[in-house]
């Protein structure tokens, strides 16, 4: 998931930094000898083709890291479906073909077609395995926001926002922080400190609300912080995954080979 994250984060970052970039030379496709006009009546200005370009950059980042979660998502139910079957195979001291057909192949496929939120409560049910809520929180609201930019142009529908009329898009960020008098404090570069002061590096919260009908507007650093954020989510859904097997007698082999 990390190497899918981490492209996803470089791709929106370089797409994002060329926005300024474009002219009127960027809509002829290179290398292509024919320029098709399909809609006359419909000229792009400099203006739109730049928030077209921004916001197709963010709707294909935001697919590409919800997609990844749901790829977590489905491993770990692949992981939890193979250890059910050891566990009744204990249990009854055999297994037949119709406990793999139901526990491997029937729910791989059941899972894969349920949405984000909908896996997690299949997780539980099924497995009683849960992730932290905190965490839980934050992916589901990156989801949500990636629903808002690839089914409703970028704008909140009610679909997306929560009882309240807003979307709450939470999500974390690794920052750097001095120690000033015991106090934390947040480094905004170019900050300068006493050369004696204390530095580190810590995750803090970050939010903003959307109404229904508003434009939801992420730059690049925002996002490059929501990727974090599930990175943190995937690190966090490991531990609790080896916890689990551990408590329920699944032995772990970490010694290198």
């Amino acid at each position: 998931m990390g190497g899918v994250l981490k492209a996803a984060t470089n791709l929106v970052a370089i797409g994002l930094n060329s926005v300024n970039s474009i002219t009127t030379e960027s809509f002829v496709i290179p290398d292509s000898s024919i320029r098709h006009q399909y809609d006359s009546n419909n000229q792009w200005t400099l203006d739109a083709a730049r928030a077209n370009w921004e916001y197709w950059i963010l709707r294909n980042g935001f697919r590409d890291i919800a997609e990844a979660t749901s790829g977590l998502l489905e491993e770990i139910q692949r992981v939890l479906s193979y250890w059910q079957l050891s566990f009744l195979q204990a249990e009854r001291g055999e297994l037949l073909g119709n406990d793999w057909n139901e526990m491997v192949v029937k729910r791989s496929r059941q899972f894969h077609k349920r949405t984000l939120p909908q896996k997690f409560d299949f997780l539980e049910k099924h497995y009683h395995f849960t992730v932290d809520p905190d965490l839980l929180r934050q992916v589901l609201s990156i989801n949500a926001a990636r629903n808002c930019f690839v089914h409703r142009n970028g704008f909140v529908g009610s679909e997306d926002a929560e009882s309240s009329g807003f979307l709450d898009l939470e999500w974390s960020a690794l920052v750097a922080i001095a120690i000033i008098d015991g106090q934390e404090q947040e480094i905004r570069p170019p900050q300068l400190f006493e050369g004696g002061t204390r530095i580190g590096a810590a995750t803090r919260p970050r939010s903003k609300q959307i109404p229904i009908g508003g434009s939801l507007e992420v730059n690049a650093t925002e996002f490059a912080q929501m990727g974090w954020t599930l990175f943190i989510f995937s690190q966090s859904c490991a531990h609790r995954l080896e916890a689990y097997g551990r408590e329920r007698g699944i032995e772990f082999n970490l010694t290198a080979t």
